[in-house]
């Protein structure tokens, strides 16, 4: 232990960046950088969901965008979302049998 008594190497938690909750913002404007949005831009700020790990607790892309990205994904290659979602389930059930 060091002298502020954590564990030697181990590194303090992050704390949030975010100094203003998002609801704060009501009334402001973000820029989207998704293709869609590059001539109707800014964006109300209501259309982003949160994101602690930012600078302005808001994600980067709005949630329209980003369910739009997460479906083109999906649509592209839907072979990898079942692989992943089958690799949760097994892991799901082996810690069923852990409890």
């Amino acid at each position: 232990m060091n002298a502020t008594g954590s564990a030697r190497g181990t590194r303090p938690q992050r704390q949030s960046r975010s100094s203003v909750a998002p609801a704060a913002h009501t009334g402001y404007v973000k820029w989207c950088p998704a293709e869609r949005h590059k001539g109707d831009n800014p964006v109300p700020l209501s259309a982003f969901s949160t994101d602690p790990g930012k600078a302005d607790g808001l994600a980067s892309w709005c949630r329209e965008c980003a369910n739009a990205a997460a479906r083109d994904r999906h649509a592209s290659n839907p072979g990898r979302s079942r692989a992943a979602w089958q690799r949760y389930q097994a892991t799901l059930r082996a810690l069923r049998q852990l409890w």
